[in-house]
């Protein structure tokens, strides 16, 4: 799949935003990459999250080896994310239904960020779950 293809929506770039400070440059480039942070709109394709992806990378994570900037921005990403009011609602709906039905249902979970959602979930052993993303870019 394509990242023409795949819809990110606007959260998952709010997300983003609270993992960096956004200065006038950083959101000039934000805005030559195809996004505006001061005026989101509902989605975008998967080409536009790739550019800032890689704006945020070099803004709040410069000098690291970039796995380790890609795990450590992939943390705080989560974390920004259930601090939007769409992932305030998907932690509720997630402690509700508790950590095994969670993992079997996470792709209705990712619904709420990317579309098409190619995602499968795998149960290794007790509280040991294996998420595979397939064809996705990131």
């Amino acid at each position: 799949m394509s990242p023409a293809e795949v819809v990110i929506q606007s959260t998952l770039f709010e997300s983003l935003l609270r993992c960096v400070r956004l200065d006038n440059g950083l959101r000039e480039r934000m805005a030559a990459a195809g996004y505006d942070p001061d005026r989101p709109r509902a989605s975008y394709p998967a080409s536009v999250f790739l550019r800032c992806q890689n704006l945020v990378l070099q803004a709040a994570y410069a000098g690291r080896p970039r796995e380790e900037a890609l795990r450590q921005m992939g943390r705080d990403l989560v974390r920004g994310y259930f601090e939007t009011l769409v992932g305030k609602v998907v932690n509720v709906a997630l402690k509700v239904a508790g950590p095994d039905r969670a993992m079997k249902r996470v792709a209705l979970s990712f619904r709420s960020v990317m579309e098409p959602v190619e995602i499968t979930s795998t149960e290794l052993g007790p509280k040991d779950w294996r998420v595979t993303f397939q064809g996705y870019p990131f």
